[in-house]
């Protein structure tokens, strides 16, 4: 089976993608890898949508996030050729990943559908769009000076960066060098949009070329080999880089826990609401279960709600949305009103005294001596006391809390089960 399925490519007539995903296939053969010699990862945009076309591992991500995915990728699995197809659009949104990774020379090979313009969403201008060009949102000419992706990269420290246009008879031998390089490349492939660029700017591939080998640059492929590749580096590792078993939590403790256990803490800004979700969260995972944590704040510091949503599961969590909780914890009214909808849906609401009018129904726990920054751990403690064990708790408190405070916060989760032992 070949990697790349060259039949009815999901792409406009014309449009220069159709080629550039030729050459992609041809350069991948050409390189000699297989199927489980590569990962793919692809960026929101039109190139994207031709996903279900490679016959390979693949990543679809967010729009100029690819980069980073595929960072991740090469870090967790060296031993990969990891290629990013990714549009002039995502390049411009995601700039900041593309340098770093150039940086760094973690080994991915960048291929850009470069056609000046954000062709899937209506052809508004890119970082690439030439200067004077037409596009949606410069229907009187581009005012910018358009972005030199491989000056760029080069700049940043690429190993390998060539410019080609999706014609060039070479793409296949280009992408096959980029992808058999040891370190960061990046291959800015130029093409025509037919669907909007061409229609407002009337250029045809001929100009296209013309265009383009009238730019500095154009078909020089040039790569350097003094910089260590970034994941290779890290594998060999050192004393300052730690190792991904250097972070393994190790099960000391057993939990009762049969079923999945969704706990929502909901109290103000400076109640160390997240912090009790992750200790919660650390606790369960020091007792053999497996723990999400997400938490929702507002964009003020210090002020307003703090939310914290904790998944326990004695099985992988592959839903990480919290419905209907099993347990709500509220320790204070912002917490309450910014929960009201889950109100009715818990299962179980435990309150801090004061505020019970607002939640008819809801179990009342009182914690005399237990300050308010530690309020919410000790209700979150109450909330798992039956399925956590108590030093489990403390232990994680010891191992991950803040630096200071251990002894407060420690007393507070032991209010927390004997608050529930003598309800």
């Amino acid at each position: 089976m070949s990697l790349i399925e060259l039949e009815n490519l999901p792409f406009c007539a014309g449009c220069s993608h159709e080629s550039i995903f030729r050459g992609l296939a041809a350069g991948l053969e050409r390189a000699e890898l297989g199927p489980d010699d590569v990962m793919v990862v692809s960026d929101i945009g039109c190139q994207g949508i031709a996903d279900q076309k490679i016959n390979l591992s693949t990543f679809h991500g967010l729009h100029g996030r690819s980069i980073t995915y595929a960072t991740g990728i090469k870090l967790a699995r060296p031993q990969l050729r990891v290629v990013v197809l990714v549009g002039d659009g995502g390049c411009g949104i995601g700039g900041g990943h593309l340098i770093n990774a150039a940086r760094r020379n973690i080994g991915v090979c960048v291929v850009v559908f470069n056609n000046f313009n954000f062709g899937m969403t209506g052809g508004q201008h890119s970082v690439t769009t030439p200067l004077g060009a037409l596009t949606a949102t410069t229907p009187q000419g581009n005012l910018e000076r358009p972005l030199d992706l491989v000056r760029l990269a080069e700049a940043a420290g690429a190993g390998f960066v060539a410019r080609v246009t999706a014609a060039d008879p070479d793409l296949p031998d280009v992408i096959a060098q980029a992808v058999a390089h040891d370190g960061f490349a990046l291959v800015d492939v130029w093409g025509i949009c037919t669907a909007h660029y061409m229609k407002r700017n009337d250029e045809r591939m001929a100009q296209l070329s013309e265009r383009a080998h009238a730019t500095p640059g154009y078909g020089i492929a040039r790569h350097h080999d003094g910089a260590r590749e970034f994941s290779s580096a890290l594998a060999r590792g050192s004393a300052a880089v730690p190792r991904l078993e250097d972070f393994a939590v190790p099960v000391e403790f057993v939990s009762t826990l049969e079923r999945r256990m969704g706990v929502v803490l909901a109290g103000s800004a400076g109640m160390r609401v997240g912090t009790a979700a992750s200790i919660i969260a650390r606790a369960a995972v020091l007792s053999g279960l497996y723990a999400t944590q997400k938490s929702v704040i507002p964009v003020t510091v210090m002020k307003g709600f703090s939310v914290a949503e904790v998944i326990l599961s004695p099985e992988p969590i592959e839903d990480l949305q919290v419905r209907a909780p099993d347990v709500l914890v509220i320790s204070s009214e912002d917490g309450a009103r910014k929960t009201v909808s889950m109100h009715a849906t818990a299962r179980r609401v435990l309150i801090e005294p004061s505020l019970g009018a607002l939640v008819p129904g809801a179990t009342s726990v009182e914690f005399p001596g237990v300050r308010a920054t530690e309020l919410t751990l000790a209700m979150a403690a109450a909330a798992v006391a039956e399925v956590i064990p108590e030093d489990a708790v403390a232990a994680a408190v010891e191992r991950w809390g803040p630096p200071r405070g251990h002894a407060k916060m420690i007393e507070a989760v032991r209010a927390g089960y004997r608050g529930i032992a003598s309800a």
